[in-house]
C-alpha cells in the first residue's frame, strides 16, 4: 500500500492521508482563537500558509520508511473533514517512543470523535508501530484535551510550566501516558 492510500476507519470515522484540496481544513481551523489557543503551530496567517503545510504534510507522509503520520478526520458517512490528528517518533526518547497532537473544528466538540479518533491511533501506534509507550501533552487549562487522552486509556505523568510568548502568558502543562 502507498502512502498515498493511507486510511484508518473507526466506527463514524476516516482518518487518511492529506490531499491538496485539504488546506481549507487547515486554513478552518487556523480561524478558531479557541483551537489556536492550545495548537499553536495552526496559528496561520494566511491560505497561503495553510496550503503550504498541507503541502509539506503531504510531501512528508510519503517519505520511506514512514515516521510520522499527519491525517485528516473525515465523517464516514459524508466524508466531510473536520479535523486534524497526527503522531510520530518522540524528539525526547525519554518520555515515550511516539506522541501525537490533535484539533477539531469547533462545531464537532463533545459529540466524542476526538476519543473515537485517538483510541483508534493509540491501538495504531501499538499493534502497527510497535511503540512501547506514547504520550501526548497539553496545557491544564485545556480540559476537553485532557479528558479526551483520559477516555483514550492515558494516564498523567507529568506537569510543568511553559512560557507562551505569542500569548503573554505563562501556563501549566500535562503530560499523558500509556506503557505496554
Amino acid at each position: 500500500m502507498s502512502t498515498s492510500e493511507f486510511q484508518i476507519n473507526t466506527p463514524r470515522l476516516v482518518l487518511r492521508d492529506f490531499v491538496v484540496a485539504d488546506w481549507s481544513l487547515i486554513y478552518a481551523l487556523s480561524q478558531h482563537p479557541e483551537v489556536t489557543r492550545y495548537q499553536t503551530w495552526l496559528r496561520l496567517a494566511s491560505e497561503k500558509e495553510a496550503r503550504r503545510w498541507v503541502q509539506n504534510v503531504i510531501d512528508h507522509n510519503q517519505r520511506v520508511p514512514q515516521r510520522a503520520y499527519n491525517l485528516v478526520i473525515a465523517t464516514q458517512h459524508l466524508g466531510t473533514a473536520i479535523g486534524w490528528i497526527g503522531w510520530g517518533r518522540a524528539a525526547d526518547s525519554t518520555k515515550g517512543d511516539y506522541d501525537f497532537g490533535y484539533a477539531l473544528l469547533p462545531s464537532v466538540w463533545g459529540q466524542g470523535y476526538m476519543t473515537e479518533v485517538l483510541q483508534c491511533a493509540v491501538t495504531f501506534m501499538f499493534e502497527s508501530l510497535g511503540a512501547h509507550q506514547i504520550f501526548g501533552e497539553c496545557a491544564a487549562s485545556n480540559h476537553g484535551s485532557a479528558r479526551v487522552m483520559e477516555k483514550a486509556g492515558l494516564h498523567l505523568v507529568a506537569e510543568w510550566y511553559e512560557n507562551d510568548a505569542e500569548a503573554g502568558m505563562r501556563e501549566k502543562h500535562r503530560r499523558y501516558a500509556n506503557s505496554r
